[in-house]
């Protein structure tokens, strides 16, 4: 104890004193940096190019004071003048006098990711410039020019809590082009994101929906004068509330948060996740850019000291076709996943009412372990949001899950990505990792490359998935998903819950395969009865691929057929076999399959393909659970076995909404 005129002072308290110190050292240390950047002769814009020299932005300070930045390539204005600034308490960082110092560095480095391709590339050039401003306190401007992309957001130092009332972060499209975007006629459009992909022109974008002006990320525009693509949305989500943006006249769409006018509040210095402006010359390009993942901080050494529990695979899933069962149904869904080679079950809603729950799950994981099949456990957000004592709840939750031998969590219904959603996830990711579980979240925002963070989320929804077809208000239309990998896939890993033969809307059983390529998730929880794929005589031989099917893969290919929209044509590679994912989303058309992607050895190629002569399978009854109002019949598929190498050219006829899965391996393997 420490005694000063005849005040006593524990340990504690002076460890406080003292911490409080250094947090007003370092707050003066920075407004010192501050003021002196003020106090040289300071710019009025900064410019920025991409490693090889393509694309440039430029950010001003105008004679008004306002920020503005531009993003150019050769003779083409990708964005133009579009407004940057923030509002925080009675802080408004809108008027800026200029540009200290900039500090610029390149990096260029690789890493090891699961999903479209082994390794991803982080290549960029950057800056972190102070700005001076009219309320005289420190805003950081930082920046990242990639070959595929520009990236800023604002680091703003502060003490205490701080309130975030409004980004003014812009975007402004020149020429009208076509933007696509997800619309849902009710209120969950921008709580689930599950809405139907479809497109209009830029300058209409703010009336086109019945919710209002405004839209869930991304959005992905189609460049004028072939440009390419340039993808709207944001990376690195953490403590701060999600990114929605609102359409204004003119082609401008800016950020907006769920909070709305009341804003919500970060502790101490704020850092906004990067506003991000992804471009792409083609669409194989755009599927490849591993831009959101190289935003994100590398993972936690500390917290993900051991990775092995981290395993990609696929899992059975009862709730899309019978709903969750009896822990007994449960344990028949273990021994149907070790027939299917599949490594997870996935046990949905309403397992926490068994009797002795916890005791029926160890039973139910010693029995999977036995057979090599793991096993995920549901659960609703709002019985584990509860932050107070550091989420003790979820601790608690999650001990129980970990203790029952479990090896993941599926946590739904977040419909928010308020900033109090967005630290439940995080927390949730933090707290799973610690104890060596996997995360599935769903009724959730889009990935902002989280993953790259924390590994351990193996997947997420906030996609218009296959579980729609046993809804009212579905099904999922072909041209929905013909557009999937370029839009809500080029951010990351979705949920789709991909394969449904038994209800299927109005695709093809062969589009229905092809899915299993086109949509990328490490866990690919299929939603088709397992019953029906091990005994079903009409789709035997497909079963042997199934049970080997990849879920992640080493590198991806987008074939020059694809059209957003239209069709979707993807090749990708898994060890030494390659398949082939065709996605028809309209009228019945021949295309030809350029296998030049190919090595220089000889393969052995399966066709499975739309049977469009074959007689149509009545779907009446074979899913008790679907709406299949008057989709009543489907498209089988046919399969045959060729010869082919890289010369080879395979023509293929697509039927309406239809499709193609072609898996090629050496031959002699």
């Amino acid at each position: 104890m420490v005694v000063k005129k005849n005040k006593v002072y524990s340990k504690e308290t002076i460890r406080r004193n003292l911490n409080k110190t250094s947090v007003s050292i370092i707050a003066a240390f920075i407004l010192t940096l501050f003021l002196l950047a003020c106090s040289e002769k300071l710019n009025k814009s900064i410019s920025i190019k991409s490693p090889n020299n393509i694309m440039k932005a430029d950010f001003h300070i105008d004679d008004t004071g306002a920020l503005s930045y531009t993003l150019n390539r050769p003779n083409f204005e990708v964005i133009a003048p579009s407004v940057l600034g923030i509002k925080l308490g009675n802080l408004s960082y809108l008027e800026f006098t200029g540009f200290g110092n900039p500090q610029f560095k390149q990096v260029n480095n690789a890493y090891s990711i699961k999903g479209k391709h082994k390794k991803a590339f982080n290549h960029y050039n950057s800056f972190e410039v102070f700005i001076s401003n009219t309320v005289y306190k420190p805003f950081i401007l930082e920046c990242r020019a990639y070959n595929d992309g520009l990236a800023y957001r604002y680091r703003i130092p502060g003490t205490g809590m701080q309130t975030v009332l409004e980004e003014k972060s812009s975007w402004s499209i020149a020429n009208n082009p076509v933007v696509w975007f997800m619309e849902r006629d009710n209120a969950y459009k921008l709580k689930s994101y599950a809405g139907e992909w479809i497109k209009t022109t830029i300058d209409s974008l703010h009336i086109v929906s019945k919710e209002g002006p405004i839209q869930g990320n991304p959005l992905i525009v189609e460049l004028e004068d072939n440009e390419g693509y340039l993808v709207i949305t944001e990376a690195a989500l953490y403590n701060y509330s999600g990114m929605r943006l609102k359409a204004l006249e003119g082609g401008k769409v800016k950020v907006v948060f769920t909070e709305g006018e009341n804003g919500f509040q970060v502790q101490d210095t704020i850092i906004t996740p990067w506003r991000v402006s992804m471009i792409a010359e083609n669409l194989n390009d755009l599927v490849n850019s591993d831009l959101i993942s190289n935003l994100n901080p590398a993972p936690s050494s500390d917290l993900f000291k051991n990775t092995d529990y981290i395993k990609p695979g696929k899992s059975v899933w009862r709730w899309w076709h019978k709903n969750t069962g009896t822990s007994q149904q449960e344990r028949k869904y273990i021994d149907y996943a070790h027939q299917l080679n599949f490594e997870y079950i996935t046990i949905d809603e309403g397992w926490e009412d068994w009797p002795y729950k916890w005791d029926t799950v160890k039973s139910l994981t010693n029995f999977g372990s036995e057979k090599s099949v793991g096993i995920f456990l549901w659960k609703h957000s709002n019985q584990l949001n509860h932050s107070n004592n550091n989420f003790e709840k979820m601790r608690f939750w999650l001990d129980s899950v970990s203790t029952s031998g479990a090896v993941g969590v599926k946590v739904d219904f977040m419909n928010s990505e308020t900033k109090e959603l967005i630290d439940f996830e995080i927390a949730l990711l933090k707290l799973a990792a610690e104890r060596e579980l996997m995360v599935n979240f769903h009724g959730s925002h889009p990935p902002t490359g989280e993953s790259r963070t924390y590994p351990n989320e193996i997947t997420r929804e906030g996609i218009r998935g296959l579980e729609l077809n046993r809804m009212a208000e579905g099904p999922i239309p072909a041209k929905h998903n013909a557009v999937l990998p370029f839009t809500r896939f080029a951010i990351g890993h979705g949920d789709y819950t991909p394969l449904g033969f038994t209800s299927p809307g109005a695709t093809t059983w062969a589009h229905q395969l092809a899915t299993l390529v086109a949509f990328d998730s490490p866990l690919q929880m299929i939603a088709e009865d397992p019953v029906f794929l091990l005994t079903s005589d009409k789709i035997a031989s497909v079963l042997p691929i199934l049970q080997n099917f990849p879920t992640i893969w080493s590198e991806t290919v987008v074939l020059p057929q694809s059209k957003l929209g239209e069709m979707a044509v993807l090749a990708k590679k898994s060890g030494n076999y390659w398949y082939v994912g065709v996605l028809n989303g309209n009228s019945q058309k021949s295309i030809v399959l350029d296998l030049s992607f190919l090595s220089s050895i000889s393969y052995e190629a399966i066709l499975f393909e739309d049977d469009i002569e074959g007689i149509p399978v009545n779907l009446e009854g074979l899913n008790p659970l679907a709406d299949i109002k008057s989709n009543l019949t489907a498209i089988p598929f046919t399969s045959s076995k060729s010869s082919v190498n890289k010369d080879s050219k395979l023509k293929i006829t697509l039927a309406k909404n239809g499709g193609c899965l072609l898996v090629i391996k050496p031959v002699n393997e």
